[in-house]
């Protein structure tokens, strides 16, 4: 008597997220092991079979039986872009941009005196995804304002010359350099009479500093492209 064979398929979900390995024509009542792989910046979840829950490994063995078509979940890729908040500092006439939710509410609770709050400016990355390069933030105590750059060489500069001027903090978040899907610029401006930077992804915002108060601000064009919203960028 002939020995039944069976269809065992795999998909990976989402396509992205990994590859799969160990299906095909299968010989009734022997055994299969159908394997799952993770492309960089994701995880393997489970395997499921018409949405139920199968295994928790990558590495999944059973009797073959019937066809059955096995997907292999995979979480992770490129995460949703985080806000970055502005605050306006009315008496010293210049802005602040932080994408950390703590370091935001310390601000609002503390210095609501110094800074009001302003909103979204636009959404940038806390970790480093493809693509995306830092934005480093100085900070000036003497007039107590940040700025922020993504040149390596500005950055050096600013390091190696006005390093008694500008404390530098770190990498404050990352963002793209050129653009990409669902990106805008942001444009940098500056003060020369205060010594400080504004940055905008307003295009109304920019348009109107060019046009009204071009005699305080000079525009100095793209600074870098960050998210309009919380949606994902492209790798």
């Amino acid at each position: 008597v002939r020995s039944a064979y069976y269809t065992i398929s795999t998909v990976s979900n989402p396509s992205a997220g990994g590859r799969t390995s160990g299906g095909g024509s299968k010989q009734s009542g022997s055994y299969c092991t159908v394997n799952a792989v993770a492309n960089s910046g994701y995880t393997f979840v489970n395997w499921t079979e018409n949405g139920s829950h199968v295994s928790s490994s990558a590495s999944y063995q059973f009797q073959v039986t019937r066809h059955r078509t096995l997907t292999a979940n995979f979480t992770g890729g490129v995460p949703p872009a985080t806000p970055v908040y502005r605050f306006l500092s009315p008496i010293k006439g210049h802005h602040f941009y932080t994408i950390s939710e703590a370091e935001k509410r310390d601000v609002m609770n503390r210095l609501w005196r110094t800074w009001t709050y302003e909103g979204v400016a636009y959404y940038a990355y806390t970790t480093r995804i493809p693509g995306t390069v830092p934005v480093y933030r100085f900070y000036a105590p003497a007039v107590g304002c940040h700025f922020y750059t993504i040149t390596e060489s500005e950055k050096q500069d600013v390091i190696n010359r006005l390093w008694r001027t500008w404390t530098y903090e770190g990498v404050a978040y990352y963002v793209y350099p050129s653009r990409v899907a669902g990106a805008a610029p942001v444009y940098r401006f500056w003060r020369p009479a205060l010594s400080v930077h504004l940055y905008t992804i307003s295009e109304a915002e920019k348009n109107d500093v060019i046009a009204r108060l071009w005699r305080d601000w000079t525009y100095e064009g793209v600074a870098f492209f960050a998210m309009q919203s919380a949606g994902r960028g492209m790798t």
